[in-house]
């Protein structure tokens, strides 16, 4: 379903639909949390993390899990080792 959302949204270039998609990861229980999406606007010359729909301004490492949607996958750069690129795969 996100695969499609974001294939999408490279249509739209010259549109005033667009934006970093806005992601909440909702577990069994009904506890929430948001994840903050590695994205390319149009006036960015490379990928930044967005939360929200807003982009995070730069003031050091957060601890949050953060979405590829090119890749598919998600990190923390607190927890995660910079080694391994994976830690969870979508399938």
């Amino acid at each position: 379903m996100f695969y499609k959302v974001n294939e999408s949204s490279y249509e739209f270039k010259n549109s005033s639909i667009g934006g970093a998609p806005q992601i909440l990861k909702i577990y069994e229980h009904l506890s929430s949390q948001k994840l903050g999406v590695l994205w390319k606007n149009r006036m960015d010359s490379e990928p930044n993390i967005y939360l929200s729909g807003r982009r995070l301004t730069n003031y050091g490492p957060r601890d949050m899990w953060i979405l590829d949607p090119e890749k598919l996958i998600t990190y923390n750069p607190l927890k995660s080792n910079p080694d391994k690129e994976v830690i969870n795969q979508f399938i």
